[in-house]
């Protein structure tokens, strides 16, 4: 190979002053070259190398920055900014439900996307669920109101057919407990509707044998027995 060989001298007589002098002897060859560097060359050189090491040392720390913010940005910064238009997109509730965030990111922005996107999906079904509920009460109460009207008119036609016949008539319940009756019944039994309503049919009309003997328990009777009871006139 190439031999290198320097030295030191003092007070050049051809520079006028201290140098470097370095010689090459080339291989395969009796030639060699001499470079001869003055003194004030070599320690400019010299001092210079911690100006090239700072900038180099800046150059990397720039360059190591700049790949940091590059994978910033590409792993967290525009994930994102994906996930805000996504939401800014939505402008209702309906909308805001439907919204599925992109969970393809390996980090901790694909797994907030995944649980946001979860439990988004629990209140959709919470509200279907909700909604649900509240078409079969509203049904339900639709049809109980419809009941109700029903019932009443059912009873307003009772009502106007026992007025309208000239016997006395008194409904009780199973009990034997007055819950209607016209107003024939009122004056055979002495007593008005409202004042006999609920009360037994026994203390509000009175029913007598040939020889005046009480006969109780005439509505329990007709109640058991399911038929007609004749009393004598």
């Amino acid at each position: 190979g190439v031999t290198l060989s320097a030295e030191y001298s003092k007070e050049d007589p051809v520079l006028g002053g201290d140098s470097y002098a370095a010689t090459f002897t080339l291989p395969g060859s009796h030639w060699q070259l001499l470079q001869i560097t003055p003194h004030s060359s070599a320690s400019a050189g010299i001092g210079s190398l911690p100006a090239q090491s700072l900038l180099l040392t800046l150059g990397t720390i720039a360059l190591v920055l700049l790949l940091v913010f590059g994978g910033l940005r590409q792993m967290v910064i525009l994930p994102l900014r994906r996930m805000h238009a996504q939401l800014a997109q939505a402008s209702s509730l309906e909308e805001a439900l439907q919204i599925n965030l992109d969970e393809r990111s390996g980090n901790e922005i694909g797994r907030l996307a995944h649980w946001f996107n979860e439990r988004l999906r629990q209140m959709r079904d919470m509200m279907g669920r909700t909604l649900s509920h509240d078409a079969q009460l509203t049904n339900e109460s639709d049809s109980r109101r419809t009941a109700q009207e029903a019932l009443a008119r059912v009873l307003e036609r009772n009502t106007l057919l026992m007025q309208s016949v000239s016997e006395g008539v008194i409904v009780t319940d199973e009990r034997g407990r007055i819950e209607d009756m016209n107003s024939t019944a009122e004056q055979l039994a002495g007593a008005l509707l409202r004042n006999g309503r609920s009360r037994n049919f026994s203390e509000v009309f009175s029913a007598y044998a040939q020889d005046n003997a009480a006969l109780p328990g005439l509505a329990e009777q007709t109640v058991r027995e399911g038929k007609r009871i004749e009393l004598a006139g």
